[in-house]
């Protein structure tokens, strides 16, 4: 028999529909013989009718029909062997569906993700969502009150929107919702997350050995959140889950390798009665996230635990925690909703991000960093990075505790910063530049003024006297854009006593160095580098992107301007450590190249004064 083969190239979800009658209508209203959830296809898009022994496929929405790259001549087109028209992210193609054949209905992985677009689009049209909007994007501090009522009315919207459409959700799809809601539970136990939502109350006994992480599982639960997380210690029983810290890496790996066998063993004990609610929920948080966040990445950002968050495609969603990369076993429903999240996080700072734009860097409203890049850059879809800053700022003892400097070195950086040295943070991506120069600024007189300079923001200086800037990519037109330069050559009129540039990328290197060797004594700047003498060379290379001059000159004036490289590395265990303070000197007699003196170095693991170096501040006496 033919069916009409519907192919979502978004997802590459597919369903075929048997051809039982010479006409079927295509469209997203409920009434049509195919009904397609998405916003982008008319209510009445288009007929499949049979004439003769041809399947004839008309247009008649709204929506333009192409084949091979071309609109259809007249709205209409025959679907004949080999040929697939497309409207939207749909393709429509016949097919003739045998036993062998690979091309079958849905699987139940593909009719959730159907179920769930049909909810979210459902959902956007009973909902007039725009009057709830802050304008201020997810987590702004403002409207928090409008926030609260955009949520409470997406989920009233979506209990009503399940209540009708769940019953009719086939058996096999419901158990694998079930079974992905167990599975993400057993993940953020793990990663200790919250298990599920519950009334809050005062902490009784200890929690149960299945209990997310830090959370009470004796308080007043209801019966679904008592039975789900049951499930989750049945799990782990079953797999011989240790869960401890020192285990998780080996848990979750233990998880994603046995989860099918080890839930099929344990599916009997979780009551049918209570199926649709776990179900319900599942499908409710993801949609609520969704619409009122970051969709899969809402908890994750919530999480204080996790320092960075890594999205590569739709479908694979991975976090930072203690230094080392885990699989969250999270995904989007769809690379647009990827996209559309994206642009929830940008469009708030004046930034965008499209096919002519596939690259952007922004923040969160809490100063986190993004890093987001699309096709047709991004290969395998949508790509987001977000890195993450402690909530409360991390303190010097903090870092001596943690093992990032000795409190050696951590009494020798304080003496250099309040001596008004220059310093060069340097190091590899995700070393700690960043949260170093943080704690380093925290070293600075209160009087004193301070202007910042960045890319995207996401320095946290706890100072009285301070003036950020940011940079500001160009126009649709090409036009306005404010570059690290511009904003170094503005900071020196702006009377500033330091001047602190988040990193050192290209040309702004230069009047970098013009404003440290100008009065503007104890500035401090990041550059990218292996060591603290490939930062100089890097500091070099940067300078003559911003002028032909002479390298004898642009050493001499690196010489002058930095008193202090600081390097720091991450180590194969994730740690953040800084492994070298050297001072530069000057030019070598011999070579002309810049020289530098350690006095701070990694021996046998520890940070160590040299011998020979003194420990006293760079260019003076002991403070």
């Amino acid at each position: 028999m033919d069916r009409l083969l519907v192919t979502d190239h978004a997802d590459g979800s597919q369903q075929a529909v048997p051809l039982v009658k010479d006409r079927l209508t295509i469209g997203r209203a409920p009434g049509c013989d195919v009904v397609l959830p998405s916003a982008f296809i008319s209510k009445e898009q288009a007929v499949l009718e049979r004439e003769g022994g041809r399947w004839i496929l008309r247009n008649t929405g709204m929506n333009p029909m192409r084949v091979a790259e071309r609109d259809a001549p007249g709205g209409r087109v025959e679907l004949a062997p080999g040929v697939e028209a497309r409207i939207g992210t749909y393709g429509f193609a016949i097919g003739t569906a045998t036993a062998g054949e690979a091309v079958a209905e849905a699987s139940p992985a593909q009719a959730l993700v159907a179920f769930m677009r049909a909810v979210h689009d459902a959902l956007l049209r009973r909902l007039d969502l725009r009057s709830l909007v802050d304008g201020r994007g997810p987590g702004g501090a403002a409207g928090a009150s409008v926030d609260a009522a955009r949520a409470a009315a997406v989920d009233e919207a979506l209990k009503a929107l399940l209540e009708e459409r769940l019953p009719a959700l086939p058996r096999a799809v419901k158990e694998h919702a079930l079974a992905e809601c167990i599975r993400l539970a057993a993940v953020d136990a793990l990663l200790g997350h919250t298990v599920s939502n519950r009334s809050p109350a005062p902490p009784p006994a200890a929690p149960s050995a299945g209990a997310p992480a830090g959370v009470d599982r004796t308080a007043a639960w209801s019966p679904a959140d008592q039975l789900a997380a049951d499930a989750v210690d049945n799990l782990f029983r079953d797999l011989g889950v240790a869960r401890k810290p020192e285990t998780r890496r080996a848990d979750l790996r233990r998880v994603d390798a046995g989860f099918a066998e080890a839930f099929a063993r344990i599916r009997f004990r979780i009551p049918a009665a209570i199926v649709d609610t776990l179900v319900s929920r599942h499908i409710r948080r993801g949609l609520k996230n969704l619409v009122c966040g970051l969709g899969p990445l809402q908890d994750l950002v919530d999480n204080p635990t996790v320092s960075e968050i890594m999205v590569v495609g739709r479908d694979r969603v991975y976090v930072e925690k203690d230094g080392v990369i885990e699989s969250t076993g999270r995904s989007f429903l769809s690379d647009e909703m990827a996209v559309a999240v994206i642009e929830r996080i940008v469009a708030p700072i004046g930034r965008r991000i499209d096919r002519s734009s596939p690259i952007v860097d922004a923040r969160l409203p809490d100063g986190s960093r993004v890093h987001a890049v699309i096709p047709p850059v991004a290969l395998k879809g949508p790509t987001l990075t977000i890195r993450k800053f402690a909530r409360v700022p991390l303190t010097v003892d903090d870092l001596v505790a943690n093992g990032t400097l000795t409190a050696e070195a951590a009494g020798f950086l304080q003496r250099a910063v309040a001596g008004r040295q220059n310093l060069l943070l340097s190091g590899g991506a995700s070393s700690g530049k960043t949260t170093l120069l943080n704690v380093l600024s925290g070293f600075i007189p209160p009087g004193e003024r301070i202007l910042t300079i960045e890319d995207a923001a996401e320095l946290q200086l706890a100072h009285e006297h301070l003036v950020s800037l940011e940079t500001r990519p160009p126009s649709l037109e090409g036009r306005g854009e404010i570059s690290m330069r511009d904003l170094v050559r503005t900071a020196l009129r702006m009377r500033p006593d330091r001047i602190i540039v988040g990193e050192c990328r290209g040309a702004e290197a230069f009047d970098m160095l013009q404003a440290m060797n100008t009065g503007h004594a104890g500035s401090m700047t990041t550059a990218h580098a292996n060591s603290a003498a490939d930062a100089l060379l890097r500091l070099e290379m940067m300078v003559l992107m911003a002028a032909d001059l002479p390298v004898r000159a642009i050493r001499q004036q690196i010489a002058a301007a930095i008193q202090l490289v600081v390097h720091l590395e991450r180590t194969r265990e994730g740690a953040r450590r800084v492994v070298s303070i050297a001072a530069v000197e000057g030019l070598s007699s011999r070579t002309d190249a810049l020289a530098v003196r350690e006095l701070f170095a990694l021996r046998d693991g520890r940070l160590t004064a040299m011998p020979e170096a003194g420990v006293g501040a760079p260019g003076g006496p002991d403070a």
